[in-house]
């Protein structure tokens, strides 16, 4: 984890990017292209908030054009992961929104598919829709 830690940092350092912690954040994180900026929600757990930081690191990693590095930096790690499960979480969260759905109209399988994503995720996918119908 140490090592993976020194590496976001050197990532962060190499983009110019600043993060900064706030416990009134409205969401967990956000990018702010225009400042650099990765704003983090300090309120949240530390976990959280490092699912959050690699969620929007990427987000700025996109933006560099530097996608490549931020693949290597989570390549093979529990941390890849968990920053994909929590992706997904967040995706799904988006996508009933924007479809005006309940979970159990949502097709797993499907949505795994237009992520990208391979089908061990599928847990997770139900896991998630499961929090969703329950919230």
């Amino acid at each position: 984890m140490l090592g993976i830690n020194r590496k976001i940092k050197d990532l962060l350092n190499d983009l110019d990017v600043i993060v900064g912690y706030d416990p009134n954040l409205d969401c967990d994180g956000r990018y702010i292209a225009s400042f650099n900026f990765i704003a983090i929600n300090s309120s949240i757990s530390e976990e959280k908030q490092t699912l959050a930081l690699l969620h929007e690191l990427g987000h700025a990693c996109k933006r560099h054009n530097c996608l490549d590095r931020f693949d290597r930096l989570l390549n093979g790690s529990k941390l890849e992961r968990e920053a994909n499960s929590f992706l997904i979480g967040e995706t799904i969260e988006q996508y009933l929104s924007v479809n005006n759905l309940d979970p159990e109209q949502v097709n797993g399988v499907t949505l795994l598919d237009d992520m990208g994503l391979d089908y061990s995720y599928l847990p997770v996918i139900k896991m998630c829709l499961e929090r969703q119908y329950h919230a």
